[in-house]
């Protein structure tokens, strides 16, 4: 059996001539059926609501006028930081140099100093009656000589043995190396004050450097002998 046709036009031609009393024939119309495409039916038109645009202002806290002083107390403190903090950090020559002038900030040379200028006091001669009428009170301090003696006796003794070598050597064992039974290792900051770098690096290599016989862990008198149970 032949296949039609898709197209609706074909469809509804043929139907026609099927229909047509001029090609009724009774052998090949009980055979043959035709099928026609359904016209399309057009989409129905979409319907446009009308929609609304919500907006929600919420209002903003309203500052008083310290609080506006502070933040913008806030700000200026912030920009005079900033060159401050885009330095860069200082080499190891600018510290050795500045570390010098510390060292020495708390000493004098020796010149007569502009004497300082005071305020002039006003007197009262009420209150210069009252202070003659109200002498100063005398307490006089007590001391124990006894006291003072045994803990003179004691320093000294102390001293003895913190400069004996048994002393040092318990000061090396100590400070020499890093300390393992704490977490936050906080003495190390302590070893590491005052000390520079640079003879850090050499004693870490093993090289001769101008640390304090404590610190030299490497290179010390007591770094090959046994330690001390």
């Amino acid at each position: 059996m032949a296949t039609p046709k898709t197209s609706l036009g074909a469809s509804t031609s043929s139907k026609r001539r099927k229909l047509s009393p001029s090609n009724a024939d009774n052998s090949t119309k009980s055979s043959e059926i035709y099928y026609s495409t359904p016209p399309i039916t057009p989409d129905q038109p979409i319907s446009i609501v009308p929609t609304t645009t919500l907006k929600v202002t919420i209002p903003e806290r309203q500052t008083t006028l310290e609080e506006q002083r502070k933040i913008k107390l806030r700000v200026a403190a912030a920009r005079r930081w900033v060159p401050k903090l885009q330095n860069p950090f200082p080499k190891n020559k600018e510290i050795r140099e500045a570390y010098q002038y510390k060292l020495m900030r708390h000493y004098t040379d020796g010149q007569p100093q502009v004497p300082v200028i005071r305020p002039p006091i006003a007197t009262s001669p009420r209150v210069d009656a009252l202070r003659k009428h109200f002498p100063l009170l005398k307490t006089p301090q007590s001391t124990n000589s006894d006291e003072i003696a045994r803990n003179q006796m004691l320093l000294h003794r102390n001293k003895q043995i913190t400069r004996s070598p048994i002393g040092q050597k318990l000061a090396w064992e100590a400070f020499s190396s890093r300390e393992q039974d704490r977490i936050d290792r906080g003495r190390e900051a302590l070893m590491r004050s005052g000390l520079w770098d640079d003879d850090l690096e050499k004693e870490q290599r093993g090289q001769a450097n101008n640390l304090p016989e404590w610190r030299k862990a490497h290179t010390g008198q007591f770094a090959k002998g046994n330690k001390l149970s």
